[in-house]
């Protein structure tokens, strides 16, 4: 699928349970990262917690499991660090959260906290779930282990899961950042396309194109380290009775920044999310000429003008 489609800025994945939105890296430290790309991260992150409540933090500097052992194997890294796609992996739902609790460390609450959590959990389970998500503790009979004790928490639907309750909220709230995050993607389009007649024949025509999205098209500084996105093509196809005089038929003409660089302002470059390019042709009126540009992550758009 990624091969087969190009046009892709993000992606996010959906595991369980925490309540806090993850980015790369797992195995290096924030100064690894291209300034502006952990710039962007954070600003992206910023918008995810006003829309969904989590936070955001990196996985190697608050998600760890041991402080001297990285994690290995993340899409987050993967996908960032080999296209240079901004991606988060969010973990859905969290029952201590919701309860009120307040854990210093996401990961080493789960192996120590106070016994006063407990009781919050206890006392939200009681008041918003009916006391169901706790079964208590009663006798059973074992075929091989004999007389043993069951109960306790209902894991896959209180921990694990959100409970059926809470799934509206949390979907509604995960649904709008997702597509706040896709349509920060960078958009190809034609803001000017002018034919003007020299006389005998000669067209002076002159196309501008702007990246009206808000990332850059090549989307981050890692695809642009890592070569992987194509810089924007323009073709000008020519009817039978019409030549090229000065310009190319295909060229390549870079790529553009968007929005993006301009919210912190000493990154900004005035109108460097805009280019031109020009042609001089000679052709018969009523000839058709179509213009096209291609950007792989930022669309494709075309248009067509008669002499």
């Amino acid at each position: 699928f990624w091969a087969n489609n190009t046009n892709i800025n993000g992606f996010v994945t959906y595991h369980t349970y925490s309540a806090v939105m993850l980015r790369p890296y797992s195995t290096h430290p924030d100064e690894y990262f291209p300034v502006e790309d952990l710039e962007m991260y954070k600003y992206i992150a910023d918008k995810g917690k006003a829309m969904t409540g989590y936070e955001c933090v990196s996985v190697y500097h608050g998600f760890r499991d041991h402080p001297k052992e990285v994690i290995n194997g993340a899409m987050d890294d993967y996908g960032y660090d080999h296209f240079g796609w901004y991606g988060f992996t969010v973990e859905l739902w969290d029952a201590p959260t919701q309860a009120a609790v307040k854990k210093d460390d996401y990961i080493q609450w789960f192996r120590w906290h106070p016994f006063e959590d407990e009781l919050k959990l206890q006392r939200w389970n009681d008041e918003n779930l009916a006391g169901k998500g706790f079964i208590n503790w009663q006798s059973f009979d074992h075929p091989q282990l004999g007389k043993v004790e069951i109960g306790g928490w209902d894991f896959k639907n209180v921990w694990q899961n959100a409970p059926e309750k809470y799934l509206p909220d949390l979907c509604e709230k995960q649904c709008q950042f997702t597509i706040a995050h896709a349509l920060m993607s960078p958009l190809l389009a034609i803001s000017r396309l002018d034919l003007k007649s020299e006389g005998n024949g000669i067209y002076h025509l002159v196309l501008q194109l702007e990246n009206q999205g808000f990332l850059p098209t090549y989307t981050s500084k890692k695809a642009l380290e890592r070569k992987i996105v194509r810089p924007i093509q323009v073709k000008l196809n020519l009817g039978d009775e019409v030549s090229l005089i000065v310009g190319k038929l295909e060229q390549e003409i870079g790529h553009l920044e968007g929005r993006s660089n301009k919210v912190y302002s000493s990154l900004a470059h005035g109108l460097d999310y805009r280019c031109t390019v020009e042609w001089v042709i000679k052709g018969v009126s009523g000839q058709e000429i179509e213009i096209i540009a291609i950007a792989e992550r930022a669309g494709t758009v075309r248009q067509k003008v008669i002499l």
